[in-house]
């Protein structure tokens, strides 16, 4: 099993809603390159690692973190960190 904690921002640009996903910054580069890769394949666009200052930000002004998780390949979305069995 597979999870990352995002935060869904939606705003109106030109006429339409457009979202974006943030993610908090990685441990490590190349662990932050395998994992947006893995974000791409479940949101397929606009998948941003923030800085750890714009990640707080975003937790105090959002206030809504979910979480993407993966489990036999099948992709899910919760509103808590799963409980690993």
């Amino acid at each position: 099993m597979r999870s990352c904690p995002f935060i869904r921002v939606q705003k109106q640009e030109n006429g339409s809603l457009e979202t974006t996903i943030y993610v908090p910054p990685p441990t490590s580069v190349m662990g932050g390159m395998a994992r947006r890769a893995w974000l791409l394949k479940y949101f397929q666009k606009n998948v941003f690692i923030a800085s750890q200052k714009m990640w707080s930000q975003l937790k105090d002004e959002q206030q809504i973190i979910k979480y993407l998780v993966e489990e036999n390949g099948q992709y899910r979305e919760e509103d808590q960190l799963p409980q690993i069995n």
